[in-house]
């Protein structure tokens, strides 16, 4: 690159982005103890006692816990939290108060949370849903559940999705109610998709023959108009046409022995 443009050698890298570089036989690597020689710097923790694990296991926390140990432990806390949660312990001074802070509010939320997916899976409808999306659906809330440690059946999962399908859906509905509980998840979503698809292909035969129907009709009407039309007209000409012929016109040309006009030449 060196022929093609105007470069400076300035040797082996040694930081990139604020990020210490260490370049070796074994490899390269991103080398972080400047970033930490920061964070002990802003949290005044340059003097500790180096440990194998990132917090003492040994500490305990209390009520009455304070001095130079709350206060590392309030930096731990501290620093490993957003923006937006950091405005819900401002003001708190003591390790275990913003402890208990945090379990109060996430202990909340999730309860709430928890109890919103189950009012969600339980009134949940197909709608006008296709059933791949309806079914992606209802794994969602199940999945959420799971996470939240309240997993539920695969038989109440199924149930719930068979209560939230119209009646075009009775038949397949009163087959699966009667296998539930021997019917694996995978089984369910299939025959749920093959009669979706076998619905789709009625209604695409019937809009069809519809539209032929229609088309049938309309010609019928079409040729039935015309026919009288012509009919009426074909009337009209020959009643305007057969009395000017039945009537004897006068003549008007000279006669042809004598040169006069008004009579013909049999009558001369």
């Amino acid at each position: 690159m060196m022929t093609e443009f105007d470069m400076t050698d300035l040797g082996l890298m040694r930081y990139f982005l604020g990020i210490e570089v260490v370049q070796g036989a074994a490899g390269n690597f991103l080398y972080q103890k400047k970033y930490m020689l920061e964070i002990f710097d802003k949290f005044e923790m340059k003097g500790c006692n180096s440990v194998g694990t990132p917090s003492s296991q040994d500490l305990m926390l209390t009520q009455t816990c304070g001095g130079k140990k709350d206060q590392v432990v309030l930096g731990w806390l501290l620093s490993s939290l957003s923006e937006t949660t950091l405005v819900q312990v401002v003001g708190l001074s003591a390790s275990r108060d913003v402890w208990l802070a945090l379990e109060n509010q996430y202990a909340s939320c999730s309860r709430a949370r928890l109890m919103q997916i189950h009012r969600d899976l339980q009134t949940m409808l197909k709608g006008n849903m296709t059933m791949d999306d309806y079914l992606q659906r209802a794994k969602q809330y199940a999945d959420s559940l799971a996470a939240s440690g309240q997993p539920m059946a695969e038989s109440n999962i199924q149930q719930v999705i068979l209560n939230g399908l119209d009646t075009a859906y009775d038949a397949i509905v009163t087959s699966l109610t009667t296998t539930l509980a021997d019917t694996p998840m995978e089984d369910f979503q299939a025959h749920l998709l093959a009669f979706e698809s076998r619905i789709q292909s009625q209604n695409l035969v019937d809009q069809v023959t519809s539209l032929a129907n229609i088309a049938t009709k309309s010609s019928q009407g079409q040729g039935r108009g015309n026919s009288s039309n012509r009919g009426r007209n074909s009337n009209n000409r020959g009643r305007g046409l057969s009395n000017p012929r039945s009537r004897p016109q006068p003549h008007t040309g000279p006669c042809q022995i004598c040169g006069r006009k008004n009579h013909t030449a049999g009558s001369c």
